[in-house]
């Protein structure tokens, strides 16, 4: 059976829920699309999460890793291609650190991509799940994991294909949290069919 390792975050910042973390510990144990998922909730620092997260890769040795994020200002589903080896968040993750434009591997590559079929974006825009692509990951604690992820990847040429999306608050939550008017609230369902999909269609 092919194994679909999923992960959310804890809340962070002035953040008192995440819908990362609902989903991954909603989708943890069960069987999508025939494959087994793993999922788990990593903290809001810079280094731990990838920390975590590469035992647990070393230990399930899963197909596919999609790891996802909370970003209230975005539009629908963003797929990131491309992390920066920069630390540069707006807020101090929640130990407290608050690094400012520095480097996550010391002399390590400048930017790692990765690759996000076209087809499969296709299939997840005919459900009219709105999305994005996006090439800045921008420098705070999702961009670190995606760049430690797909960085151990390529370095130990591992069979894993990886995705990382960020979402907005999803619908849910619309009676806990209050956003601006140029921000939008994703169906929870949205979110999870994107799950969904990128399992059939990789798994």
């Amino acid at each position: 059976m092919k194994k679909v390792l999923i992960t959310g975050f804890l809340p962070f910042a002035q953040y008192k829920h995440n819908p990362t973390q609902d989903m991954a510990n909603y989708l943890h144990g069960t069987i999508l699309c025939g494959a087994e998922v793993v999922g788990v909730v990593l903290p809001c620092t810079y280094h731990e999460p990838f920390e975590t997260l590469s035992r647990i890769i070393d230990e399930e040795k899963p197909d596919v890793i999609i790891n996802t994020g909370l970003s209230s200002s975005a539009k629908g589903v963003r797929f990131e291609t491309r992390f920066q080896n920069i630390m540069n968040g707006k807020y101090p993750d929640t130990n407290g650190y608050s690094p400012k434009n520095l480097p996550i591997v010391v002399d390590g590559q400048s930017h790692v991509e990765i690759d996000l079929r076209n087809d499969i974006l296709l299939r997840i825009r005919d459900e009219y799940i709105p999305t994005e692509v996006s090439k800045d990951s921008e420098g705070f604690i999702c961009n670190s994991l995606g760049y430690l992820v797909a960085k151990k990847i390529q370095d130990e040429q591992l069979e894993i294909k990886q995705f990382f999306i960020h979402v907005p608050w999803t619908d849910d939550y619309k009676k806990m949290v209050k956003i601006s008017d140029d921000k939008i609230f994703l169906k929870r369902f949205d979110f999870y069919k994107t799950i969904e999909l990128l399992v059939r269609y990789t798994a």
